[in-house]
């Protein structure tokens, strides 16, 4: 290399390094902070930004984003709670764009539309969705050609600890998402495989198979009533049958249960009901009917009152705060006015995954006893 070339290449090396130099460094970011008391601190480093709010699924309906304050080097502040022990999920928007939380690792796909970041406020005790040394089932993926639908489906399976090792039958529960939620959703955002482990293993629930299909199966739009057309027969006629090709589940109605959140909850009750050949217990969380719709969708299933209280149970939680709390509590009425046994459950909470997964331990430990 000629002495002018190397002058050349130091003086670049030079003024790259001049320039990495000069360049600060982000800082040391903590988030999420949990203190004693369970308030919740949140940071972000967004020194080009102009607005940096927050928002949780602890959040009500009517909450606002909480603003984040601008501190020194760049990082925006914000606190929230204190919270219930939960999990819970939350996100960022900087100058209106959705972010998750650069310094926190617990990102996951929500609903398969988008990515949030987790967050973990411990009790005094463990909770049930909160990891535990105990044995550990097993979540598997399975695939289908629909000839309903003219394309793939797949749904997720939970596997008790043990079920490889017996040959016993078990009972099964079909567990339900909401929209436009995947048949994901109740293992990555819900720890529903957390909370059956656990109460397993604390002898509050039978070994059972879990069968979690998607709720929301329309392949081009359509009203709720149209994906519930869709919907109930690709459930009995194709996924339950190809299920039960594939794992040892026992086969009577007395031994299945059908449940879900919002949408899957709607579901949930509207199948359990219309079929006690296949169902004899049902669970909806926070079911999306308002009172106006009830009679048009329940009105057949209650016509044959004997073929309805042969019910091993009829379950209905809902949050407080929840937007289908009024058609949840008019359904409960309506339930008690046809004389068909049947519970429920107003917890405090809104439409979210914290209430859901709440309903859920508690419906859980009522099962097949």
């Amino acid at each position: 290399m000629s002495h002018c070339g190397l002058r050349v290449l130091l003086g670049w090396c030079s003024f790259v390094a001049a320039s990495f130099a000069q360049t600060p460094r982000p800082p040391a970011v903590v988030s999420p902070e949990v203190a004693a008391d369970r308030t919740v601190t949140f940071r972000i480093y967004a020194p080009k930004a102009s607005e940096v709010l927050l928002t949780g699924d602890w959040m009500g309906r009517t909450d606002k984003p909480i603003p984040l304050s601008r501190r020194e080097a760049g990082v925006w502040v914000g606190n929230a709670g204190p919270l219930a022990p939960n999990t819970y999920f939350y996100a960022f928007s900087v100058d209106g764009v959705r972010a998750v939380d650069p310094a926190n690792t617990n990102t996951v796909i929500a609903s398969g539309r988008f990515p949030q970041s987790g967050l973990e406020v411990p009790g005094e005790t463990p909770s049930p969705w909160e990891p535990q040394r105990v044995p550990k089932g097993t979540v598997h993926v399975e695939y289908f050609d629909s000839g309903l639908q003219g394309r793939a489906r797949s749904y997720y399976v939970y596997t008790p600890p043990g079920y490889e090792r017996t040959k016993a039958p078990l009972p099964v529960l079909i567990l339900l998402p909401g929209t436009p939620g995947t048949e994901a959703d109740w293992v990555t955002v819900g720890y529903a495989n957390r909370i059956f482990d656990n109460l397993i293993a604390q002898r509050q629930l039978t070994p059972l198979l879990v069968l979690m299909p998607r709720a929301d199966v329309l392949l081009k739009g359509g009203t709720r009533a149209d994906n519930l057309r869709e919907f109930e027969p690709l459930l009995i006629q194709e996924v339950l049958p190809h299920f039960e090709r594939k794992y040892r589940s026992k086969r009577r109605p007395e031994f299945r249960a059908i449940a879900g959140y919002s949408l899957g909850g709607e579901l949930a009750l509207t199948l359990g009901l219309r079929h006690p050949e296949v169902f004899r217990s049902v669970g909806s969380f926070g079911g999306s009917i308002f009172e106006r719709e009830i009679q048009d969708r329940f009105g057949n299933a209650w016509a044959n009152p004997k073929l309805i209280l042969n019910r091993r149970l009829v379950w209905l939680g809902c949050g407080n705060g929840d937007l289908f709390v009024a058609g949840n509590r008019k359904r409960s009425e309506v339930l008690e006015e046809k004389r068909i046994p049947s519970t429920f459950r107003e917890i405090p909470g809104s439409h979210s995954t914290p209430t859901f997964r709440a309903l859920l331990i508690e419906f859980a430990q009522l099962l097949f006893r």
